[in-house]
């Protein structure tokens, strides 16, 4: 009998070991913004992009996106530091349905507000060229997004992970990320977000 305790003891034993040795669960990959999940991190073939921030772009009351930045962090060195690191991804995660010329009317102004007319004359094409592409779509769909994947002489477009095209246009990733981070930025809150300041 007292070998059959000591036997059921060391079973007791061992059935808790897994229970107290086991790891700590690791932290969350994902974050909630206004019921959209995002990746803390974002993989771009051999890079690893972490999440800079993310804030609620709105219009006339609405809410129409989540905008995310993944990038590097910048570390300032006086007034002609970089906006941001290269590479560096703007996702753009609808929250309502949304017609193209809605947002080719946003890049528009942002570009607009935060270019040269030297710097927009040397875009013209490009920005031509983004907006047709994007344009071939159609409506946005709730639910939909659109990646900006940015280096520093080459801009990347995606819909709903599908490639819509590229352009190496010097000087247009820059211009894009101005227009949610430039001086002059569609939404305030939406630039203090993306850089984590909110």
């Amino acid at each position: 009998m007292i070998n059959t305790l000591r036997a059921f003891a060391v079973f007791l034993v061992l059935l808790s070991i897994p229970f107290f040795s086991a790891a700590e669960p690791s932290p969350s990959l994902t974050t909630q913004v206004e019921g959209v999940t995002l990746n803390k991190l974002f993989q771009w073939n051999e890079q690893t992009l972490p999440l800079s921030g993310a804030g609620l772009r709105t219009q006339f009351f609405f809410n129409v996106a989540v905008i995310a930045l993944y990038a590097s962090p910048v570390i300032p060195n006086g007034t002609n530091s970089p906006l941001i690191n290269f590479p560096a991804v703007i996702e753009l995660h609808f929250l309502r349905d949304v017609d193209w010329d809605d947002i080719t009317g946003e890049l528009d102004y942002g570009l607009k507000a935060n270019q040269t007319k030297e710097e927009l004359l040397n875009l013209q094409l490009a920005i031509k060229q983004l907006n047709d592409v994007i344009k071939t779509v159609g409506e946005v769909k709730e639910g939909s997004v659109i990646v900006l994947l940015l280096r520093e002489n080459e801009t990347e477009v995606r819909f709903n992970k599908k490639v819509l095209g590229t352009n190496s246009t010097p000087g247009l990733s820059t211009a894009l990320l101005k227009i949610w981070l430039g001086d002059h930025p569609v939404q305030e809150s939406v630039k203090k977000a993306l850089l984590g300041k909110n």
